[in-house]
């Protein structure tokens, strides 16, 4: 996670005034502690609030990452109890929901031509459509990992390609040279794996609705920045179990390699800001 939560696009997206950088910095935590705790035979109360909390934040922030709360179990039921778990999801779900319906009054589009309503009564009756919106075109599908990774400003100051598939490939070779042994299994990766597709369809649902117009054919505004607070949920789930001594062999240099390659990573995106923006 320390690799990842240091991606171009985070920091950047982290020095700006958005948002976003709250929801990101947010769930980060939130699946952090999830996972620090996974194997603990018990809970404090004060975790259990604290997870609470956390999740009453994540769904305020934003209604597309509701999912995220589900990550809670992945932790076993005899450290949580099932009515715990419920009660925590349930609750922020409910308070997000409660918030919405307050302010729903006085909800303007930004564009004149969407309508919220509408939109919602075309994609009830015409389901095939809206699916098929989501996947495509297939182009669009193609630059997502572009703006996930380091496309700065309006999406007008985008890195070389070379950089984005290094940094994600080497990002994936770490993922999966991870000695995670009794904390990865097959039902914790379904449980991820319904995470990932359903705030993949909620993100595209809720874009569709308050940024393209009644019955368009794709979904206009997707940015690959609206998945960075499923990074950790993403590698938990291409995590696998692995001898730790072929990863010690493949990696024995990592507590150097790795800084060493976000440094010159970062060191490659400044230039290209200053180049963008300075010269």
């Amino acid at each position: 996670m320390f690799y990842f939560s240091l991606i171009p696009m985070n920091i950047f997206i982290g020095s700006s005034l958005s948002a976003d950088a709250m929801t990101i910095a947010t769930s980060f935590l939130f699946c952090a502690i999830i996972f620090r705790h996974i194997n603990k035979p018990k809970v404090s109360s004060q975790f259990k609030f604290l997870l609470l909390f956390l999740g009453i934040f994540i769904a305020l922030s934003k209604l597309a990452y509701l999912p995220i709360l589900i990550a809670i179990f992945l932790i076993p039921s005899k450290t949580l109890n099932l009515t715990w778990k419920l009660s925590i999801v349930l609750f922020s779900a409910l308070t997000a929901i409660f918030w919405s319906l307050m302010v729903k009054d006085i909800y303007l589009p930004c564009l004149e031509y969407v309508n919220l309503y509408n939109q919602l009564q075309f994609i009830l009756t015409n389901p095939v459509k809206f699916i098929s919106a989501m996947f495509s075109p297939f182009d669009r599908l193609l630059q997502l990992p572009g703006s996930f990774t380091a496309n700065f400003g309006w999406l007008d100051t985008p890195t070389n390609k070379c950089f984005i598939v290094y940094y994600l490939l080497l990002g994936l070779f770490v993922i999966r040279l991870e000695n995670v042994e009794g904390v990865v299994s097959k039902s914790r990766k379904n449980i991820s794996v319904f995470i990932i597709v359903s705030n993949y369809v909620l993100i595209n649902l809720l874009i569709y609705l308050s940024w393209n117009k009644i019955g368009e054919d794709r979904v206009e505004g997707i940015q690959g920045r609206y998945f960075l607070p499923l990074i950790p949920i993403v590698i938990f789930c291409l995590s696998r179990l692995k001898n730790k001594k072929t990863a010690d062999i493949v990696f024995k240099n990592r507590p150097i390699f790795l800084p060493l390659s976000i440094i010159i990573s970062q060191i490659y995106c400044l230039l290209v800001m200053y180049l963008r923006y300075y010269v």
